[in-house]
């Protein structure tokens, strides 16, 4: 017999994590198909304040008959230093213990349910997560996306499920049409290309009518949502354990058997990690890839030393002392 299955989902985590981590959206029929996945969907509700929401987000859950739950934010005013602060606090974390103590405490005998999913990137769920499987013995499973799950929620739930990340339908194809070559070329450079590092050579090499950061960020995540750039979690050599994030051409994808070369991925001796993305994005002998911020002006090809760049100086000449020779004339020597 199928076990009975509540889903409660913080929208507004969810949709700011894969927005800014994962550059795609919250997708509700992902969240509902993999709730139904472990049994009969008996009650499930979507909990968020929406009007910070998108209007598509709503009708997402309506159309998976998920009831679409209004969660106002707390609003409180501190005193630190003498002035007065309000602070807005999310309550979603208390809206979802409250509507799973509902379900197990129903006014009218309601269905008994066997497992509770919380789809949440929100550490605050924690504690009702715990509660729920210490307390009550109930099987909570805590769904979430990649990097979205922290220590804390998985210690707290019976068992953690990732969201799974299909590829978007790109927006730009004119653009990702210039933008894979110009990776392709990059990779021939570097082992490793960091984030800064491909955005600020798409602004100065890309012949685009937009040259900015913020057109080069909006290309950069149409090619991660659509699967032609991927992100990589690389091991630091000189720091074991520690991992930085990594990007590369997905050779197999439709659009680089489209506009890239063909050929495989490059081969490169092991060198030293690229830098954090901080920090500048290229090294100075690497000249022909060097970003603007690093002194190029993009127009042709002279370089300025950057504010803290070592430079090379010139060696001061020997000083010249006259030696005779056998023959009686004189000779410089070093």
């Amino acid at each position: 017999m199928p076990r009975k299955v509540a889903l409660f989902v913080d929208v507004e985590s969810l949709h700011q994590h894969l927005r800014t981590a994962h550059n795609r959206p919250l997708d509700p029929a992902l969240v509902v198909s993999a709730a139904r996945a472990r049994g009969d969907l008996v009650t499930a509700a979507a909990l968020g304040d929406w009007s910070e929401l998108p209007a598509d987000l709503r009708e997402g859950f309506a159309a998976q008959e998920v009831e679409a739950v209004q969660v106002d934010r707390a609003a409180r005013v501190r005193d630190q230093g003498g002035r007065r602060r309000d602070v807005v606090r999310d309550v979603v974390d208390l809206e979802v213990l409250a509507r799973i103590i509902e379900v197990l405490f129903p006014d009218a005998g309601g269905p008994e349910v066997d497992l509770f999913v919380v789809a949440t990137a929100d550490d605050a769920a924690a504690r009702a997560v715990r509660l729920t499987r210490e307390r009550f013995q109930k099987e909570v499973v805590v769904l979430g996306a990649e990097g979205g799950l922290s220590e804390a929620l998985a210690t707290a739930a019976t068992a953690t499920e990732l969201l799974p990340m299909p590829p978007v339908e790109p927006r730009d194809l004119e653009g990702l049409a210039l933008l894979v070559p110009l990776l392709e070329d990059l990779e021939r450079r570097k082992r490793y290309l960091n984030f800064k590092y491909i955005r600020e050579t798409v602004v100065r090499r890309l012949e685009r009518v937009e040259r900015s950061f913020d057109a080069a960020e909006r290309l950069l995540s149409d090619a991660i949502g659509c699967g032609v750039l991927r992100k990589l979690k690389v091991e630091d050599k000189y720091n074991p354990g520690q991992l930085f994030t990594a990007y590369c051409l997905d050779r197999a994808h439709e659009l680089f058997s489209r506009h890239g070369s063909g050929e495989p991925a490059p081969l490169h001796d092991d060198g030293p990690p690229p830098p954090p993305e901080g920090d500048a994005p290229a090294p100075a002998a690497d000249a022909a890839a060097t970003p603007l911020a690093s002194g190029g002006d993009g127009r042709n090809g002279a370089r300025r030393p950057s504010r803290g760049a070592v430079t090379s100086v010139p060696r001061p000449r020997s000083r010249r002392r006259a030696a005779r020779s056998t023959d009686g004339t004189t000779s410089d020597r070093s």
